[in-house]
């Protein structure tokens, strides 16, 4: 039976992968989720500036992200509005 996470703790999982930024191979195996799972939560981290990619084929947490992590009242507020944002079709 696959293992039930919330949304949040999948995007804290994501934003602490990409600290030292990372690919999108890495970042997949780390959330244990296949690609097109893994697309909305990219798109919705970065879409905040939460992330951003580095030379088009790795993700990096932006200041930002890492001011996030270490304020979970503001993690809390931030996820409401990601998890809003992932009922958008991706292009």
């Amino acid at each position: 039976m696959p293992e039930d996470r919330g949304k949040a703790l999948i995007f804290t999982q994501i934003l602490k992968t990409c600290m030292t930024g990372t690919s999108t191979a890495r970042i997949i195996f780390v959330s244990r989720m296949k690609f097109n799972a893994v697309r909305p939560y990219l798109a919705s981290l970065t879409e905040t500036g939460l992330i951003e990619t580095v030379n088009g084929i790795s993700y990096r947490t932006t200041g930002k992200g890492l001011e996030a992590l270490e304020h979970p009242g503001l993690l809390q507020d931030l996820f409401g509005n990601l998890e809003a944002g992932m009922d958008k079709p991706l292009q």
